[in-house]
């Protein structure tokens, strides 16, 4: 029996790296990059959320469980493409949705599955 390493100096000294070749962007689809590719900006140009969900503060919930939730006022609804009005300060959160920008004062998104959301009713005038 012989060691990883004998076994992948072997293996190693029977192959050769690969050349590569310049070819067009639409001819790439299924190919390898031979270099990385870097970008000369961010894209997208701001913290943006991954998911449906809660904007809030990590440290409003840290010890948030099933057995001990926590209840936040939710104080916006922010879909993808809008600018937040609002900042999400202590014991309060924004809705917000995939790709929407992360408001200040957040530093973190609870999935909507992971959030109960409980009705609120308004005294009538």
């Amino acid at each position: 029996m012989i060691t990883v390493e004998e076994a992948l100096d072997k293996v190693l000294s029977h192959i050769q790296p690969l050349g590569f070749e310049r070819v067009s962007i639409l001819e790439a689809l299924g190919r390898v990059c031979a270099e990385d590719i870097l970008a000369n900006r961010d894209i997208p140009s701001f913290n943006n959320s991954g998911m449906d969900g809660y904007a809030v503060r990590s440290e409003d919930i840290q010890n948030a469980s099933a057995e001990h939730p926590v209840q936040l006022e939710v104080i916006e609804d922010l879909p993808a493409g809008f600018i937040p009005r609002k900042r999400v300060e202590r014991g309060n959160s924004i809705r917000i949705m995939t790709g929407a920008l992360i408001p200040e004062g957040a530093d973190a998104v609870v999935p909507v599955e992971g959030a109960k959301k409980r009705a609120t009713l308004s005294p009538s005038l």
